[in-house]
């Protein structure tokens, strides 16, 4: 009976691990059934995601054609043969028209010769000239402008004519009215627009040939005058970037926090504006020799110096693409000075950077010039504290 017992008992426990592995197979099938279904999922979306290279274009065969044959003339040097024969071709026509000019101010009395004969209208003969000249300017606002001159000549010498041709007249009167409205908007778009002192300041010192100041108007219209008093905590670390601002006027000193709490509110920070308190002069940003630098650089937690026309937050704005998210501060900002600034607001500026290109290219080159300028000084800085032994030369900080 024991036995037997023993035996019904092992039959039971092997029936039942049998069952146990047909469910642990039954659940490994479906856990690995689903594992497939998951990975073709994001195979799919990641196939979807993936950037499609772009078609061939119809036109591909016929650039290919034309590149070995621009190849191979590059490569005889047939180019520059060509590009003579077309020069030397041009200067004699443009001569050409202009001794047929001379003979039509001179009544065809200078020359004999009936190929050198020129019988049309005075202001046919000027629209003439005016549009040839058109076709050898590249600047499109004086384009506008040649364009509609010489259609005005043609209109006038279609309805001056005998008998009057009033079909040319009308046409030329049509691109007439098209050319004087281009130039005009390329004219509206070149004005000259007057800012108050402090964005003049900016666009003269900064923004001048990267950008015209219709645009600029642009960043003036969402821009605010702010001001701080001196040895007012400016930004603290840790601080998230809200903005960006541009001093006008004073000088900011970029420093660390070295307590362990991080708090901006320390004793060491308050120890930072009394050490700034007690400074009467300020070093200017070219020169490096003055005698204030030394008192600055005797502070252990001083990085760098902002001055005027300079981005304070840039190294954070080009660190985030100009689309700063959630970045914070890693260092601290102290006025040195009554400090004047001009600040724009993150979500302004983001949304401006958007729907202007070219604000948002002079931008990029302009904070970024002053970003790899700003963490050059620092690290200059940085060597001569090493020196100077207040920290190790090794230990380098970025604004």
């Amino acid at each position: 009976p024991n036995y037997q017992a023993s035996n019904a008992e092992a039959a039971v426990v092997v029936e039942s691990s049998h069952k146990q592995s047909q469910s642990h197979d039954h659940s490994d099938s479906k856990s690995s059934l689903k594992r497939r279904k998951v990975s073709a999922m994001q195979y799919k979306k990641l196939s979807s995601s993936r950037v499609q290279s772009p078609r061939p274009s119809k036109h591909s065969g016929g650039a290919k054609c034309w590149g070995h044959i621009f190849l191979f003339m590059e490569r005889h040097h047939m180019d520059m043969v060509l590009k003579r024969g077309y020069e030397v071709l041009l200067v004699n026509a443009v001569l050409i028209c202009l001794l047929l000019v001379v003979s039509r101010v001179c009544d065809n009395q200078l020359w004999h010769s009936h190929f050198m004969r020129s019988d049309s209208a005075p202001l046919l003969l000027t629209a003439n000239i005016i549009m040839m000249a058109s076709y050898s300017i590249e600047n499109f606002l004086a384009l506008r402008v040649c364009l509609s001159t010489g259609c005005l000549f043609f209109t006038l010498w279609a309805l001056t004519s005998s008998p009057m041709l009033f079909d040319a007249a009308m046409f030329n009167c049509v691109m007439l009215l098209f050319n004087v409205r281009h130039a005009v908007k390329l004219l509206y778009g070149h004005r000259y627009i007057a800012f108050n002192p402090e964005l003049e300041q900016i666009y003269t010192h900064i923004f001048e040939g990267k950008l015209n100041r219709v645009d600029f108007k642009k960043l003036s219209d969402i821009s605010i005058k702010r001001s701080e008093k001196k040895g007012t905590l400016f930004k603290a670390k840790g601080d998230e970037v809200t903005s960006l601002c541009c001093l006008v006027k004073g000088r900011m000193s970029v420093v660390r926090e070295s307590s362990q709490n991080g708090n901006g509110d320390n004793s060491q920070l308050k120890r930072l504006k009394s050490f700034h308190d007690g400074i009467k002069s300020l070093l200017d940003i070219e020169n490096t020799q003055d005698s204030d630098l030394e008192e600055f650089l005797r502070n252990p937690d001083f990085v760098n110096l902002c001055h005027e026309n300079q981005f304070i937050e840039a190294p954070q704005w080009i660190a985030a693409d100009l689309r700063p998210d959630g970045d914070r501060f890693t260092v601290s900002f102290l006025c040195v000075d009554d400090c004047e600034y001009i600040k724009w607001t993150k979500e302004s500026l983001i949304e401006c950077i958007r729907q202007n290109p070219n604000i948002s290219n002079a931008l990029t080159g302009v904070l970024g010039y002053q970003t790899a300028r700003a963490l050059l000084k620092s690290r200059e800085y940085t060597k001569i504290q090493a020196e100077l032994s207040l920290r190790p030369p090794t230990e380098i900080v970025s604004p």
